[in-house]
């Protein structure tokens, strides 16, 4: 009877290891490969694809959310678009003249979207198993916390946008699902 090194799985037990939710395709080392969804080339031996894809990720997952939250102002008739707000949060603080359709609201928030996705892919890479539920989960609470930002926001500055702020809670939910989502179903098929 010849002794053997037992394999990870045998009748000892499964060797259990956390895998990567949203693993690169590492079937080649070395070269390039057309994404289908950014049509950009990648370099799929480099870190920088895993940059660039929550980059395009996120400006593709803003720009949804954001047009759910125009679409929303436009049926509703309020004022419930982000960019917008911030250029007129920035204006009455600053004293800064910003145009209501400024880049200046966009730029930030674009730069909110970043970091937003950046903590998901964090989420679901190590603590929370990406699927629809939990991603349902995810955009609700991200919600409820850009509703109180807001709020901070708004009780900290001197003269406030005169807003629904219950309705625009409600709406900041409801995109932070869209957002949740656009990101799961991103990430999901890009990576």
């Amino acid at each position: 009877m010849i002794l053997q090194k037992p394999s990870p799985i045998t009748e000892i037990g499964i060797e259990k290891k956390k895998p990567k939710v949203f693993q690169l395709n590492q079937s080649k080392k070395w070269g390039y490969e057309i994404s289908p969804i950014f049509l950009i080339l990648k370099e799929k031996s480099s870190g920088l694809h895993i940059y660039l894809t929550l980059f395009m990720v996120s400006t593709l997952a803003t720009l949804f959310m954001t047009a759910f939250s125009y679409l929303y102002a436009y049926v509703s008739k309020g004022n419930f678009k982000e960019p917008q707000l911030l250029n007129l949060l920035l204006t009455r603080i600053s004293g800064i003249s910003i145009r209501k359709k400024s880049i200046v609201g966009w730029i930030l928030h674009f730069i909110f979207g970043i970091i937003f996705t950046v903590i998901l892919y964090l989420l679901w890479e190590n603590f929370i198993q990406p699927n629809w539920i939990n991603t349902l989960l995810i955009g609700i609470i991200a919600g409820i916390i850009g509703s109180v930002g807001w709020k901070i926001f708004f009780a900290l500055h001197p003269n406030p946008p005169k807003i629904k702020f219950v309705e625009y809670s409600l709406q900041l939910i409801f995109a932070h699902i869209v957002f949740s989502y656009t990101c799961f179903v991103l990430l999901s098929k890009i990576i």
